[in-house]
């Protein structure tokens, strides 16, 4: 081959090797957080009692993108260590369902008909009065009698919740064990991967304060904001209460949509 020709050769060599190496290659696998599947349930976060502090628990869903139900007794809004009827209106603008938790916080299966009718009738009607829609209640101190569904129906609820494992349908409700001081953030966890393998539809959560160490019923705020994290990454579907319901087919009728199992915390609030 003669001198030009052999140069010619290479240079198209060359040529094709730089268009080769310009050519982008694919991309290396990224590492993605576990993503959620269809058989996995809905979970629903819940705030009973109306207390103050929660607005940390506003803060903190607000900053992971998450929506919550937050169960409030209209009679107490505003006194001390509880929150205020503009804050509840706040939690509400940032698309959080606002339920009813009767008027006083009283402890229904405990009361004739009728003052469960008055706790439970008037309270809505106050909630609503103030510009909010109430379709869920969650029963105070989990505490409700053979009377209590009916009423809750006729007072205008689409569905109900006590605490720990109720009869079933969509007024009794079932949730996972009340969150108290001792519950981590692996505690939480189980509770939603436990329900993911028993096939549950959803997963009710039970919160009351959010506070470090200031009582039984609390959860520290760093739990919470990591528990919060871990579900905002892994994409689980976090919806309130009664979209959960609704989604289900059972507000208003129907079977229960969870059946939690594992240790069971006290019932209250």
């Amino acid at each position: 081959m003669g001198a030009g020709r052999l140069a010619g050769v290479l240079a198209a060599l060359v040529l094709v090797a730089g268009c080769a190496a310009e050519r982008p290659g694919p991309e290396p696998a990224r590492p993605t957080a576990e993503r959620p599947t269809a058989e996995r349930p809905v979970v629903v976060l819940t705030f009973d009692d109306g207390l103050a502090r929660q607005v940390v628990a506003g803060e903190l869903l607000r900053e992971h993108g998450l929506r919550a139900t937050f169960f409030v007794s209209s009679g107490v809004l505003g006194r001390e260590g509880r929150l205020s009827v503009a804050q509840v209106r706040a939690l509400a603008r940032d698309g959080h369902e606002i339920g009813g938790h009767t008027l006083t916080h009283a402890r229904l299966g405990e009361l004739p008909p009728e003052r469960q009718e008055q706790e439970i009738c008037a309270d809505r009607r106050a909630l609503v009065a103030m510009g909010f829609e109430v379709r869920a209640l969650a029963y105070p101190y989990g505490s409700f009698d053979a009377h209590t569904a009916g009423i809750a129906a006729r007072c205008g609820y689409a569905g109900a919740r006590g605490s720990g494992r109720s009869g079933g349908g969509p007024f009794q409700v079932a949730t996972a064990p009340a969150v108290v001081r001792g519950t981590g953030l692996e505690a939480l966890r189980g509770y939603v991967t436990g329900a993911e393998r028993r096939g549950d539809a959803v997963v009710v959560l039970v919160f009351h304060d959010v506070c470090a160490r200031c009582g039984e019923y609390a959860v520290d705020p760093g739990v919470l904001d990591s528990f919060l994290g871990w579900l905002a990454e892994r994409g689980t579907p976090v919806r309130t209460f009664s979209d959960a319901l609704a989604a289900a087919g059972t507000a208003g009728g129907g079977a229960a949509v969870a059946t939690p199992t594992g240790a069971r915390a006290p019932a209250r609030r």
